[in-house]
């Protein structure tokens, strides 16, 4: 039984993980009024993290730390953001959080673009976050 709940988290937590990664990636549709960041949410990027760039620094050492995911989460009871990484599909926080930028570290999202450099493919996860689309989903975490 242990098994086949372990097996259970594991692949629910690829599906929510691949989902929440898919729906804040691209529709920039060549334009880069998607790609810049603005409103509530960079407000509270720049409280939490003293500017955007200091976060973008910190998604990007977490993701070279990371084994299988580093997520950026609303922590309801801090009232703040964080990064926070997971070794695997399964290993998440869940007291009062919720993500809203998940990116995939595992080596089947970039080594066939990226090999090896890690930190080549996530300089492009950033340059290809819809951040109205993380936005929109830390504005309906605010109601």
């Amino acid at each position: 039984l242990r098994e086949l709940k372990v097996e259970l988290s594991f692949a629910w937590g690829g599906i929510v993980n691949h989902e929440l990664y898919f729906s804040i990636l691209g529709d920039n549709k060549g334009t880069t009024s998607n790609r810049v960041i603005a409103g509530t949410l960079f407000e509270q990027i720049e409280k939490d993290f003293g500017s955007f760039d200091n976060y973008k620094k910190d998604m990007k050492a977490s993701g070279m730390a990371a084994r299988g995911w580093v997520w950026t989460a609303w922590n309801k009871r801090e009232k703040r953001l964080f990064n926070y990484v997971g070794d695997s599909q399964n290993t998440y926080l869940t007291w009062d959080v919720i993500s809203i930028v998940a990116l995939d570290t595992y080596e089947h999202a970039y080594f066939i673009d990226h090999g090896v450099n890690r930190g080549s493919y996530i300089d492009a996860f950033f340059e290809n976050v819809n951040w109205k689309a993380v936005e929109k989903l830390f504005s309906q975490l605010k109601k």
